[in-house]
């Protein structure tokens, strides 16, 4: 199949057919518009060049049969050596003959009916080069207009222009350059336009087809190894995966090929089993198998991938995007931990009746098999002790100092249990203290290293991100029912402020452990120094847990309060900023300001004022103890420290040691405190993580479409000899979709097929007639309620949205986003194409590995990635969103609406031109040598007019029950 492009491509299997190259009659016919406008024929050029544009002074006439060779590039090789161009104007002039009845040969070699040319079908394409910036509808063809028609070896430039323009000239390097660059084996493409309103011709190039390519050099194409799908699923379950390796070609002789796994976020040894061979295909084999182990454990973890990746191949190619191919990892555990796995699925209200206490220690076990943290809370809990050591050694210094170094009758003190000393250096008390001094500092070095190193390990951090990179990977995985019933304020919240807090829960828990050592350090002093202090040290902690008790509800049920309350702060801006416009349109400001106030006032008084005031209230309950409880002993001691029962020094060092055990208690309280508030950011974590995911229907649609694939692959062989995958049709089997089960179906029983390398215009005789839909289903965002879409595994499917989308970064990330591989120079070529000055102005001047510093803003407060976003027009913001998916270049590319953000003809017939390119070519301005390893473009788009639907090579017009398919011929 041909094009006004100069040449196309078709099915795959078309590979070993004849090269366009060869000898035969033509007929030199036109219209009756072509013979008043050029009476004498059609004059001869000396060559196709772009440089020889003048014709030789010769012409063939009307009706004349000429022997020659089509070149395959729009033009006629005569026996004389000049050459004639296959069409003027959009229109056929030339036409092969048939041999056996010389008539007219359709485009695909048949001859067309009673002799007579067929009518192409794309005229109104084929006019469309001949636009001009001025004229937004097609130019009719008059008489008054005259023929410029350029060639190179690979496309061909229709240009229609008016007697009293003249010839375009060269005016600066750059278009000198291009001129040059026309004429080589690899053209680069040239749009020029004239100061005053020209012809501004639209060329896209289009290699030849693979037949063609292995006509001029045949055998030198190898086959083409790769993955039978970019993804595959596995339940953790499951044990093991078997993965498809799929070659095409011709499948003669053997080849082979290396692969080997590569960590993602699932990681060998503890998610599968690392693995690496080698595949060997025999002669006529087209499908071999590997398998990955996966390790089954009980720890929980959100969807996570790893790769597999293909290299040196044997005897072969590998597949230019399949080469590599990612593994998602299904885990079916429940977060945290499977023990309320029942009330888990239960949702909210299941989640809300499981008990406080056994939650949060079910979600302390949980972080334990987080990779790293085991052996940093080891370390946290060891380390920490050195603070209690260190306290250890000033009580005792304490009593030393009294009952030892100051007194007039040095008694012994007892250090280390068992081990009494007096004076560390015999007979010198000044040294003692100069001794002494020094082992009350030297510690402060040691500690002050480890606070230092903890930071290091940050081992709150390290369960907040993992917190975070799940949750995260959790929710892009939600289904769309998930997905609706999630805010996005509710999920930044999530991620930002309930794992922070959550992750407290557990490094609290440590936390206790220190305080858990130092109240023992402090009583077990207290017992052995002063043993009648014993009640006194006992009443004190069974005064906090009642108080905790009874006041920790209070706090929470504040806490709670408080949190919905700022969380409904949240929602009214993120609301207010997305309905901004309709806001300022409405002159709704005044009253969105007051409501925002209101807002703001009720979490104030009703949220934030009663939370403090309790905080308030439960802070100065264990500091009236320190001071309640060394009064009464100060009382109750006194006399015995008079009659010497009690030393001075074991006097001052319990006063000391009941301050600082309410401060403990005090570090307790708040510890305990903060375990009722972190309860609620637990429930909200496990209630986000347990959500639906679309993983396991997407497991089941993959495997079902990989089943097929085989079967499909199977017959090709079967029926051919060889597999020819790019002869698969991608097909609609039996669909029916229902919203509801007590609605009326959306489609019912469709069933239909369109081979690979097809643009399918998608239209409507109503009003939501589905066309939306119906490319939803193709572009695989749902799923049909019954019946199945099948695109083979191999290739891969993209959706575009209709509203142009981006990402935040500079012009350039946002168009490789779906190739960040992808050469520069094809990303100038696309945006040349696309007519996208702004762009390419921008990316040729921005750093593609330019980060955008975050607080980094102007006066105005915006960002660089604010200002050219803001400062785009929105059709240039269209074309971006598009151009992403031209250098992507899926191989089936499913469009919503994507000329509807253009007014002008041009602009619309420009991007539609590329679209066909792009099916045509397998591709936009991808390189030549690739062409044999690239399968078919197909593309399903709804378009806005008939006559953009006429350029495609179908048109479906929906109707619930059936699809009217309408096939269309382009010479």
């Amino acid at each position: 199949r041909t094009s006004a492009f100069g040449g196309g491509v078709g099915c795959g299997c078309m590979e070993g057919a004849e090269p366009l190259l060869a000898r035969g009659s033509f007929l030199v016919e036109g219209n009756d518009l072509l013979h008043r406008t050029l009476p004498d024929g059609i004059a001869t050029y000396p060559s196709p060049s772009l440089g020889d544009r003048k014709i030789d002074g010769s012409s063939v006439p009307w009706g004349s049969v000429v022997q020659g060779v089509h070149l395959g590039n729009g033009w006629l090789e005569l026996e004389n050596k000049t050459y004639l161009p296959m069409r003027i104007r959009g229109m056929r002039a030339v036409r092969e003959m048939a041999d056996d009845r010389m008539s007219p040969m359709s485009p695909d070699g048949s001859p067309c009916d009673d002799g007579i040319a067929q009518h192409d079908r794309g005229s109104s394409w084929n006019a469309l080069a001949g636009q001009t910036r001025n004229e937004y509808a097609p130019l009719p063809l008059t008489e008054e207009s005259t023929m410029d028609l350029s060639t190179t070896s690979n496309h061909t430039v229709l240009d229609v222009k008016p007697e009293s323009i003249s010839e375009p000239k060269v005016e600066s390097k750059l278009e000198a350059a291009k001129l040059e660059l026309m004429s080589e084996p690899k053209p680069e493409p040239m749009s020029f336009v004239e100061e005053s309103a020209g012809p501004v011709p639209v060329e896209i190039a289009v290699p030849p087809t693979p037949s063609a390519l292995k006509g001029r050099a045949e055998g030198e194409s190898l086959d083409v190894l790769q993955f039978s799908a970019p993804i595959y699923f596995v339940e953790e379950s499951e044990g093991k995966l078997r993965i498809d390796i799929m070659r095409m070609g011709s499948c003669k002789g053997k080849c082979s090929a290396r692969w080997e796994t590569e960590d993602g976020s699932a990681e060998a040894g503890f998610s599968y089993h690392a693995a690496s061979g080698e595949v060997n295909f025999d002669d006529g084999q087209h499908l071999a198998a590997i398998e990955v182990y996966i390790i089954k454990n009980d720890a929980w973890a959100a969807t996570l991938e790893f790769k597999l990746r293909l290299s040196q191949p044997g005897n072969c190619e590998l597949g230019l995007f399949l080469k590599m191919c990612r593994v998602k990892l299904i885990d079916g555990d429940f977060f945290p931990t499977n023990k309320y796995g029942d009330l888990i699925k239960q949702g909210s209200h299941g989640i809300a009746s499981i008990p406080q206490f056994s939650l949060i220690l079910e979600f302390i076990k949980m972080n334990m098999t987080i990779p790293g943290v085991m052996w940093k809370s080891a370390a946290t809990v060891l380390f920490d002790q050195m603070n209690n050591l260190y306290l250890y050694f000033t009580l005792h210094v304490t009593v030393y100092f009294t009952d030892v170094l100051f007194a007039d009758h040095p008694k012994s003190v007892s250090f280390v249990p068992g081990l009494e000393t007096s004076l560390l250096v015999p007979s010198s008390r000044n040294q003692t203290a100069v001794l002494l001094g020094i082992l009350y500092v030297l510690p402060m070095v040691l500690l002050h290293m480890w606070d230092y190193a903890k930071i290091g390990l940050d081992l709150a951090g390290t369960v907040r991100n993992h917190l975070r990179a799940n949750l995260f990977r959790k929710y892009l995985n939600y289904n769309e029912v998930a997905r609706s019933q999630v805010e996005a304020s509710d999920m930044q919240a999530a991620i930002m402020e309930d794992t922070r807090e959550a992750s407290e829960a557990y490094t609290r828990l440590l936390e206790m452990f220190r305080l858990a050592g130092r109240l023992a350090i402090v009583l077990a002093f207290t017992f052995s120094e002063n043993p009648g202090s014993a009640m006194t040290l006992l009443l004190m902690p069974m005064l906090m847990l009642g108080w905790v008790r009874i006041r920790g509800a209070v706090y929470l049920d504040a806490c709670n309060t408080e949190g919905e309350l700022q969380l409904q702060v949240v929602k009214f801006v993120h609301r207010t900023c997305e309905s901004y416009t309709i806001i300022a349109e409405y002159m709704q400001r005044p009253q969105t300001n007051e409501l925002f106030y209101k807002t703001l006032i009720a979490a104030t008084k009703k949220g934030r004022i009663p939370k403090e005031q309790i905080e308030t209230n439960n802070k100065y309950f264990p500091k009236w103890l320190g001071p309640l409880f060394v009064g009464i002993y100060i009382a109750t001691t006194a006399e015995r420290v008079v009659d010497r029962t009690v030393t001075i020094g074991t006097f001052m060092a319990t006063v000391s040691v009941l301050r600082s055990i309410a401060g403990d208690f005090g570090d307790i309280y708040k510890v305990l405190m903060r375990y009722n508030v972190l309860y609620a950011p637990v429930v909200t974590l496990v209630d986000l993580f347990n959500r639906p995911t679309d993983v396991r229907e997407g497991k089941e649609v993959n495997r079902a479409r990989r089943v097929l694939t085989k079967a499909e692959r199977a017959q090709a062989a079967g029926n051919v000899g060889s597999v020819t995958d790019d002869c698969i049709p991608i097909k609609l089997v039996d669909m029916t979709l229902r919203w509801r089960p007590d609605h009326e179906p959306e489609f019912s029983n469709l069933s239909i097929s369109v081979p690979q390398g097809t643009c399918v215009a998608v239209m409507s005789n109503e009003t939501g007639g589905g066309r939306s839909t119906l490319l939803k289903l193709i572009g695989q965002k749902f799923q049909p309620t019954s019946g199945s879409i099948f695109i083979p595994t191999h290739l891969r499917v993209l959706h575009v949205s209709q509203h142009p989308l981006m990402i935040d970064g500079p012009v350039y990330n946002n168009l490789v986003f779906g190739a960040r591989d992808c050469p520069r120079e094809r990303v100038y070529q696309i945006l040349e194409d696309m007519e996208m000055m702004l762009s390419l102005e921008n990316v040729k001047t921005q750093d593609p590995d330019e980060v955008d510093e975050v607080g980094e803003v102007d006066e105005f407060g915006e960002t660089p990635v604010d200002r050219w976003q803001n400062s785009f027009p929105y059709s240039e913001l269209a074309k971006i969103h598009l151009a992403r998916a031209f250098i992507m270049s899926p191989e089936v590319c499913v469009l919503q609406r994507p000329l509807c953000h253009f007014s002008a003809s041009h602009t619309t017939s420009m991007v539609m031109q590329i679209i066909m390119s792009m099916v045509k070519g397998r591709g936009v301005r991808l390189p030549l040598e690739s062409l044999h390893r690239r399968r078919p473009r197909t593309c399903f788009l709804t378009v806005e007019e008939d006559w953009q639907a006429q350029m495609a090579d179908e048109i479906w017009t929906l109707g619930k029950h059936h699809i009217q398919v309408t096939k269309l011929q382009h010479s």
